[in-house]
């Protein structure tokens, strides 16, 4: 067959995003895509890091806390914590 043959066709190649799954299968769904590989990444929390965690933990019961005495421990040991 000749190029610009009606019978002659390219593929159209497209390397999609696999961060997102949906434009891989809209991909399919409109204009027949054959997808290679599509792995989805894992989506699991991060977290936060041990200090940032520790952290969160004395800030959340300095809000709490009621016991004034208690508070001014907790902001001490909130600076201690953060360096100042």
């Amino acid at each position: 067959m000749l190029a610009g043959s009606p019978d002659w066709e390219l593929p159209n190649i497209y390397i999609y995003s696999v961060n997102n799954p949906s434009e891989g299968t809209i991909a399919k769904r409109r204009s027949y895509a054959e997808l290679i590989s599509y792995l989805t990444p894992p989506i699991e929390n991060a977290g936060l890091y041990r200090g940032l965690a520790t952290m969160k933990e004395l800030i959340g019961n300095y809000r709490q806390e009621t016991d004034e005495k208690e508070r001014q421990r907790l902001f001490a040991a909130i600076e201690q914590h953060s360096g100042n």
